[in-house]
């Protein structure tokens, strides 16, 4: 397997390139796959006579992934909304093209809690669970007012948020429902 470097948008490309590099170490260490050194992938690059800035669309990517002989290319984007930071991860494979996993997080907060979204991703992109201290350092960066994402997936709703969501669906709920029906007359008397 090799990873591209990723696109950035709107955040430092040194901050981007951290955070790629973090996400190859931590695939890594997962063991699942071999991961091609990124020194490796430039050298075939420059052979191409690219570089890693010219190669970030998904068929580029296959292409060098091919030269590689590896059988998992993975490309991604890192960026910045107002105070918001995205990650956009995808594994496809290099003979297919087909996407095997995608991963996506939105993340608001300090850009060093980014380092445990993108360590999270590493594993969730494998198909792994993340460990569970990698949970808790999310929970320590998040304030401890984020639900659970359950090992990626990308979505986090405040808890809060998550309330308010389900007493307005309890209120619709009884608000939907018809109007009961007046009491029901007295049966009528036995014969005697």
């Amino acid at each position: 397997m090799a990873i591209m470097g990723f696109e950035a948008t709107n955040i430092d490309e040194a901050e981007v390139r951290i955070l790629s590099d973090r996400l190859t170490t931590k695939m890594a260490q997962a063991g699942k796959f071999v991961i091609i050194e990124r020194a490796r992938m430039n050298e075939v690059l420059e052979e191409q006579g690219m570089v890693g800035a010219e190669c970030s669309s998904q068929e580029c990517a296959a292409e060098v992934g091919a030269m590689l002989g590896v059988e998992f290319m993975v490309n991604g984007a890192i960026g910045k909304l107002g105070d918001a930071y995205t990650i956009d991860i995808k594994m496809f494979s290099v003979a297919t093209g087909a996407a095997e996993n995608m991963q996506s997080v939105t993340y608001e907060g300090k850009v060093e809690g980014m380092i445990v979204e993108i360590e999270i991703l590493a594993w969730t992109i494998l198909g792994l669970d993340a460990p569970k201290d990698l949970i808790k350092k999310r929970r320590k960066y998040a304030g401890g007012d984020m639900a659970d994402s359950g090992g990626g997936g990308g979505i986090s709703i405040s808890l809060p948020l998550l309330g308010g969501l389900g007493l307005a669906a309890a209120a619709a709920f009884v608000l939907s429902q018809p109007e009961a029906a007046s009491a029901l007359p007295e049966p009528p008397a036995l014969p005697e």
